[in-house]
């Protein structure tokens, strides 16, 4: 959670596709920097420029961890 740690807007989206950077966690399958930032608090109700959100996201993967994850 580097992002978090220097201050960084956890929140800012990717100018590509609006993905947050908790989506690109999502994506990419990464519990353990999820849990990590998430202790900054970024919006988990931020939504791409599909409108879909990390929740979204994670239900597509079908990953229950993924999911448990952003649910706590």
């Amino acid at each position: 959670a580097v992002l978090g740690e220097h201050k960084a807007d956890v929140n800012r989206s990717y100018v590509t596709n609006g993905d947050t950077p908790l989506m690109k966690l999502v994506h990419y399958g990464q519990a353990q920097g999820m849990d990590q930032l998430l202790t900054f608090k970024p919006n988990v109700n931020a939504q791409n420029f599909e409108g879909n959100t990390a929740l979204m996201l994670a239900a597509d993967r079908a990953d229950p961890m993924i999911v448990r994850t952003l649910l706590r």
